[in-house]
């Protein structure tokens, strides 16, 4: 499930989980937010899945540690023939 273990996991398989974390003295950003930005999207495609074909964020920003993050836009597509109303 998704779960804060599952989404670090997901982090780390990433060339910007070095990022996140500060590289080259530069200041660490909100894993945290990053973390819970992807639960909450494995959360809607679990809750949505029969509706939901995909989500695309971009960009993506993890303020400073302890700051959040926040997504600049994002497009979700419905399966085709799939109900409006959900």
């Amino acid at each position: 499930g998704a779960d804060r273990a599952w989404a670090a996991r997901l982090i780390n398989q990433t060339k910007a989980a070095s990022l996140l974390d500060g590289w080259r003295r530069t200041p660490a950003h909100d894993r945290a937010a990053v973390e819970a930005a992807l639960i909450a999207v494995g959360r809607i495609a679990q809750d949505l899945g029969d509706v939901f074909e995909a989500l695309d964020v971009n960009p993506f920003i993890a303020r400073g540690d302890g700051k959040g993050g926040v997504a600049l836009d994002a497009l979700v597509v419905l399966r085709a023939g799939a109900p409006q109303d959900t």
